[in-house]
């Protein structure tokens, strides 16, 4: 769940980061087309004012090419007299005020050619007023002097006139330099600047392209990924007997897996998906539960867990389970998700287990009857049998015949087996009733307290006794008393006429890798103890038969017990979560090891 939380960030972050480089990639385009748009501008700007240049030069030096026609018309007519000069002369006149309103025009957005446009239209009206002067003193015959004068006013307007003219030149050529030399550069530029766009787009488009298609595949890999898993789902929905189901509590749709038709008895979308439509197989008195625990879990935004019964398609009623929790999905929508599963079987197993566990408790309790029977009510007359026994004997042994004296000898052995079954078997049943109260003891003194109460065994048999130095350890104490008692004990009674019993006790600290048949998946250490001993020993092949409750290896008559003592020992093992075995061969003696977790 972690890694499919952690994926669909990255997922988020991936689209997020995508979109956003394609926003700014799109905002850089356009960036880009406005800026070679206006490029585009400025050169078509930079040849108008070129041509606009070009095209005031050549109104001035047609302006200066009329005045100097005037000029020309004048002296023709002092030479020839002929009128026609005179009407040539009166047109040119129009001519040049038809120039400077052109000029004027042209110049309107530059101030200081207007003003030199201006002192230029001074002159050449001063000219033409000489001009006319001087026509006038040709025609009345005035003196040569005055006409020379005249003439000589003329020549230095005329040269005024060239000077300003030529000013308002240089200035249009000083303008046609710089506007020359930015449309070159503009004109260079250009063409990197569109060569540069056209490869960003290139490469915006391109990376595009690879993206959109490592998606789709992604995308065709995700949803071939997600069929699988879907199919998978529902194979296992169908193996398991469950189903699954979403509630939008936005919109109050609600959507059902194919199983859940088929659990009901249906085809999958045989009916329509609705919670109305589902609730109609809930039986009439599990609806509430299943309204009220809808509407809890909604509410409080915590996982529910309802039990109820519904009725398939075919009558058949059918005990179900059904989880759920609420999330919220990449849309922000708040969904409650569940699966439903059907306990029938479960139901059933778990009704038969509670018959058994009726009648374990029941057996238990006649148990427990038993025991206070065997405790007190057997144990009472058996007292009695024994007393009476043993009154009658005393008072009677010189009057019994040899066949009465073995009879009564009979009565007694089995009145004292009788008497030692029932106490093994108070034992046995203690052991496993007993409150498993555990506390810390020292096993040394729980053994030395054990050779105290068997101290006229071991005087009896003159053992010797050899023990390592014991742990303290977390244990039922009287239990672990009772087990050395039964251990050593075990070893006395089936030790050897001729030889003197010899017991080692021996302690350490193992891996519970070393027990047999036993898998160590928490690395445990094991407290090991074992009980070596010098008896009789037994055949290896009945080692884990002696633990078994009333099994016995020898004849009675030969050593007395009821089979009882070693299963003791091994329930006790048992009670502390430990194990218990024995190694042997006949005439070799015997080895008891237990293992207690540490």
């Amino acid at each position: 769940m972690n890694n499919n939380r952690l994926n669909i960030k990255k997922d988020k972050f991936s689209s997020l980061f995508l979109n956003g480089a394609f926003f700014v990639g799109a905002l850089i385009i356009i960036f880009l087309v406005i800026v070679c748009y206006k490029q585009l501008k400025e050169v078509t700007k930079s040849e108008a004012i070129i041509t606009h240049s070009h095209l005031v030069n050549s109104k001035l030096e047609k302006l200066i090419s009329l005045v100097k026609d005037g000029e020309t018309s004048q002296s023709c007519y002092l030479l020839t007299s002929d009128s026609i000069f005179i009407k040539s002369h009166n047109k040119l006149k129009s001519k040049i005020e038809n120039s400077f309103l052109e000029l004027k025009s042209l110049l309107s957005d530059n101030k200081i050619q207007i003003q030199n446009l201006n002192s230029l239209r001074i002159l050449v009206d001063k000219k033409f007023v000489i001009l006319q002067k001087t026509i006038k003193i040709h025609n009345v015959n005035a003196s040569k002097e005055s006409l020379i004068k005249n003439l000589y006013i003329g020549k230095i307007t005329m040269d005024n006139i060239e000077v300003k003219a030529n000013e308002m030149i240089n200035v249009e050529m000083k303008l046609l330099i710089q506007r020359n030399a930015n449309f070159i550069f503009v004109k260079e530029y250009s063409p990197k600047l569109f060569l540069a766009v056209t490869f960003f787009i290139i490469f915006i488009f391109v990376s595009a392209y690879f993206k959109i298609n490592f998606d789709i595949k992604k995308l065709t890999k995700s949803n071939n990924d997600l069929l699988i898993n879907r199919e998978t789902f529902e194979h296992a929905e169908q193996i398991a007997k469950i189903s699954s189901w979403s509630y939008n509590t936005n919109s109050k749709k609600i959507y059902f897996s194919d199983n859940v038709f088929r659990m009901l008895g249906f085809e999958p979308n045989e009916f329509p998906s609705t919670m109305e439509g589902y609730m109609e197989f809930i039986l009439p008195e599990d609806r509430q539960i299943i309204i009220d625990g809808m509407n809890e879990a909604t509410e409080k935004d915590k996982p529910s867990l309802t039990f109820y019964r519904i009725k398939r398609k075919d009558g058949e009623i059918r005990f179900m389970k059904s989880s759920g929790k609420t999330i919220i999905d990449n849309y922000g929508n708040k969904l409650r998700i569940g699966v439903n599963s059907d306990i029938t079987e479960q139901n059933k197993k778990d009704r038969i287990l509670e018959e058994k566990i009726f009648d374990l408790e029941r057996s238990n309790n006649e148990l427990l009857s038993f025991n206070h029977v065997a405790s007190h009510d057997l144990q009472e007359p058996l007292r009695k049998i024994q007393t009476f026994i043993s009154r009658i004997f005393s008072d009677q042994e010189n009057s019994f015949s040899a066949k009465s004296t073995e009879y009564f000898a009979k009565t007694q052995t089995a009145a004292n087996k009788m008497q030692k079954l029932i106490d093994d078997l108070l034992q046995f049943s203690r052991t496993n009733k007993s409150n498993k109260v555990l506390k810390i003891s020292d096993l040394n003194q729980l053994l030395e307290s054990t050779k105290q109460e068997i101290a006229h065994l071991i005087e009896e048999k003159n053992a010797i006794i050899e023990s390592d130095n014991l742990p303290t350890l977390d244990v039922i104490p009287f239990q672990i008393q009772q087990l050395f008692s039964n251990l050593i004990g075990n070893s006395l009674k089936y030790s050897k006429d001729s030889v003197k019993p010899v017991i080692k006790i021996k302690y350490e600290l193992v891996d519970g890798g070393i027990i047999p048949n036993y898998v160590n998946i928490n690395n445990l250490s094991f407290h090991k103890i074992s009980i070596t001993d010098n008896g009789i020993g037994f055949d290896q092949q009945y080692a884990s038969t002696i633990f078994v409750l009333f099994q016995r290896l020898h004849k009675e008559s030969n050593y007395q017990g009821t089979g009882i003592g070693l299963t003791i020992c091994k329930k006790i093992v048992e009670n502390h979560k430990g194990f218990i075995f024995a190694e042997s061969k006949p005439n070799e003696g015997s080895k008891f090891t237990f293992f207690i977790p540490s």
